[in-house]
């Protein structure tokens, strides 16, 4: 499905913007955005860097939206992506991702950090974002497995939850990561 993207923010006026997708076997670098209270659908202007599927995302309060990571048919790639609410741009930020993945889970803790998990291939590592640098913090604690495809909770101030995912199989566990930022 095109819609096999990174779901990365919500923003004044009430809209959700994500970022790529796929669609048979082209890689979209096309950012969309739902309109919540006229229930439309459109495409912005910016893009992200490179066309890709799965990328994580994660969003700094009604500032800007992230798009982390994903993949194309050959291989995973690195790039950060800024997409400015107000302004509907984006940029691909110089700072890359340590490690290259794609289908891992973001969540955030706003204003302060972007927490991005796991991720294919299957890891653990949890790597926190710091919106006011936009550059990586130390890593958080690991998850309990390495995995990818997790959905990503958070209780903002508190915790982010990690629910679900895959590895070797499916996996029905929870993760909590206390925010410590």
């Amino acid at each position: 499905s095109w819609l096999n993207g990174g779901l990365f923010g919500v923003a004044v006026p009430f809209s959700a913007y994500f970022g790529g997708g796929l669609s048979g076997s082209t890689y979209f670098d096309l950012i969309f955005r739902v309109d919540f209270p006229t229930d439309t659908f459109s495409v912005v202007d910016a893009t992200i860097g490179t066309g890709s599927r799965a990328g994580a995302g994660f969003s700094n309060n009604n500032t800007a939206g992230y798009v982390v990571g994903g993949g194309t048919a050959a291989t995973q790639i690195d790039e950060i992506n800024k997409f400015l609410y107000d302004s509907e741009t984006s940029s691909v930020l110089g700072t890359a991702m340590p490690t290259a993945y794609e289908n891992g889970c973001g969540l955030a803790n706003s204003p302060t950090s972007g927490y991005e998990g796991g991720g294919y291939p299957s890891v653990a590592t949890v790597r926190v974002w710091t919106f006011s640098s936009d550059s990586y913090a130390a890593n958080a604690t690991n998850l309990s497995a390495a995995k990818n495809a997790m959905a990503g909770h958070s209780n903002n101030g508190t915790a982010g939850y990690w629910s679900g995912g895959q590895a070797a199989s499916d996996l029905n566990v929870i993760d909590k990561t206390t925010f410590s930022d």
